[in-house]
This record gives C-alpha cells, structure tokens and sequence, in this order.
C-alpha cells in the first residue's frame, strides 16, 4: 500500500532573499575578500613592494570576474579545500 504524498505548498513559510544569496563584500564571499585585502595591505604597509600589490589586486580582479558568473563556484572552492587531512 503506498502512501499518499499531502500538498504542503499552502503552509510553506517564504523563504527571505538574504538567506539565499551568499554574503559578499567587494564582489568576493567574505573571508575571500577579507585575506586578499590583508595580503594587499601587507605588501603595501609591511613589505612596501607595488609589484606584488599589483599582482594581488589583478589576482583580485580576476577572482571578481569568476564569481560575477558563478556565485556558488568560490565558495565551493574553499569549502573543497578546507576539507580535513586523512590519515590512512
């Protein structure tokens, strides 16, 4: 005997758009833009090489670009990189 699937779709609770949509901050998931800002900071303060400011910020902008086509595709990124180190 199989059972019967009940429409739910009256009771749903809307969901808002901010719990869909990924929190981004210059374009970039947040931690992203948070360490590229950091790195940028660091070669200007700390370093004082343009050279690698440059790099970092075209580095920066190509990433932009990545994400204004794919929203989800950088965040899968770092959560696949994040993934802890088995030990076999």
């Amino acid at each position: 005997m199989k059972r019967q699937r009940v429409d739910r779709s009256e009771t749903a609770i809307p969901c808002l758009l901010i719990f869909t949509k990924p929190i981004l901050v210059g374009g970039l998931p947040r931690n992203l833009f948070y360490f590229i800002a950091a790195l940028a900071i660091l070669s200007l303060v700390i370093l004082k090489n343009l050279i690698l400011f440059g790099i970092i910020m075209v580095v920066y902008y190509i990433l932009r670009r990545i994400n204004a086509k794919d929203e989800t595709y950088l965040t899968g990124l770092l959560r696949m990189c994040k993934k802890k180190y088995l030990s076999y």
